[in-house]
């Protein structure tokens, strides 16, 4: 079972997966989207990074792109996205009308498909 954490400071945010199973995970399709629409034309890390850019949001920013047909272990986390930027544009940060989301479809080691969203709006697509 796949679980998502998010954390949010005054300089920072970062969001992480979990692999809280007793087995691996195994992906069998990675979609990320923006505002619950599909990013296709683009690399999830370059679509975060030029919407920050957009917003005059100076930052660091270290984004994990998920392979189709990954892996992940048992108790495996994997931080999709860590950005830190200046205290003084965290104002900036906190008020994006922009929305990223991944959805996950993946399978147990005994074949049983699983889907997670980082938002329930996404399970039924």
């Amino acid at each position: 079972m796949i679980v998502g954490h998010e954390n949010e400071g005054p300089t920072g945010y970062s969001f992480s997966i979990t692999n809280k199973g007793n087995g691996p995970a195994y992906f069998k399709k990675v979609q990320y989207f923006l505002n619950l629409q599909p990013i296709e034309d683009k690399p999830f890390g370059e679509s975060v990074k030029e919407m920050l850019n957009k917003n005059d949001i100076r930052h660091s920013s270290s984004i994990t792109n998920l392979g189709q047909h990954g892996v992940m272990a048992a108790g495996e986390e994997i931080t999709l996205a860590k950005i830190a930027f200046l205290l003084e544009d965290s104002e900036k940060f906190q008020s994006l009308d922009h929305e990223f989301a991944v959805r996950i479809i993946y399978s147990s080691l005994h074949g049983d498909e699983h889907v997670w969203c980082s938002d329930s709006r996404l399970e039924n697509l």
